[in-house]
């Protein structure tokens, strides 16, 4: 093994050990229902559920999002928690 190979190993353990991994994994289970179609969708886009698209139509929900686009992504998260 190379010494750069040593130096993507030692990131890679240092990364797997980490707090924010453990946060992301957290949140992976914790919106499984969500995360199973992201081998689906191409790269750069959002799967957004047609329930979460309706509420749009609220012209407050349509003001948040204007100024805030995750929100979307965290409305579809917590639909699909809740199914």
């Amino acid at each position: 093994m190379s010494s750069f190979d040593n130096v993507l190993e030692d990131d890679h353990n240092r990364f797997v050990n980490s707090e924010e991994f453990d946060k992301m994994i957290q949140e992976r289970i914790e919106y499984s229902n969500y995360h199973k179609y992201q081998g689906i969708i191409p790269e750069g886009f959002v799967l957004i559920p047609e329930e979460v698209l309706e509420k749009l139509k609220d012209f407050d929900t349509w003001k948040e999002w204007k100024y805030n686009p995750s929100i979307l992504e965290d409305m579809s998260k917590n639909f699909l928690k809740n199914q």
